[in-house]
């Protein structure tokens, strides 16, 4: 178990030289945690991830591949990996409730799989390709969170964009529903570190090992 969540530390740096599994994982509110690969492509498994209005960085050189199975929470305020870019992260959730929610950036590629409930996306900002096999994607936001600059491919899902939810991106969907301020513009979004065919080589699990996930995923 990892808690950045006492009065007694603000902030804690992370180096990590090889994969790694957590239990559970919590950045507390105000708090930092910052996660360097030394330069390598390391896979980090976690069964409950919680940064509850905290920031979760990564740095240095190399990648990380964060593989969620289990809980996940966030909370106002939650930085994932900002100001860094999405090549350096590729966030794999296949756990129950696919919520990402309460984000006000993150910078990474996503890959949401094998979920029974809908993916919503609520008042975040996601900076990267979001993959998902999902039937129902949810995009809204009730505040004026920053566009998000994604790719969002989930060919299987009704995806919706309500409220003032905006993407500068592209959409694949089987199908597509948008109102109230919602808006769809079409941009570049880079794609290098993403792990299905990408243009630089980073933490890749296959993704048959992905799909039927229950053991340890390594490289």
């Amino acid at each position: 178990n990892l808690f950045l969540n006492s009065w007694m530390l603000d902030t804690y740096n992370l180096e990590i030289q090889d994969n790694i599994f957590f239990n559970k994982l919590v950045v507390g509110s105000g708090k930092t945690l910052t996660i360097d690969p030394m330069g390598g492509n390391h896979t980090i498994l976690v069964d409950d991830l919680s940064v509850m209005s905290g920031t979760l960085n990564i740095v240095g050189e190399g990648t990380v591949t964060m593989v969620v199975t289990g809980k996940m929470a966030f909370n106002h305020t939650t930085y994932i990996n900002n100001p860094g870019t999405s090549d350096q992260l590729v966030f794999i959730y296949t756990g129950p409730t696919p919520n990402f929610n309460y984000i006000t950036k993150m910078n990474a590629h996503v890959i949401v799989l094998g979920n029974k409930g809908p993916v919503n996306i609520s008042d975040s900002t996601i900076n990267g390709v979001f993959l998902t096999d999902n039937n129902n994607v949810n995009n809204t936001s009730n505040n004026s969170v920053g566009p998000s600059n994604m790719m969002l491919i989930a060919p299987n899902a009704a995806v919706s964009l309500s409220g003032s939810y905006s993407i500068n991106g592209t959409v694949i969907a089987k199908t597509f529903k948008m109102d109230g301020g919602a808006s769809l513009k079409y941009a570049d979004v880079t794609t290098t570190g993403f792990p299905f065919g990408s243009t630089e080589v980073v933490a890749d699990p296959d993704p048959e090992d992905i799909i039927s996930s229950g053991t340890v995923i390594e490289n």
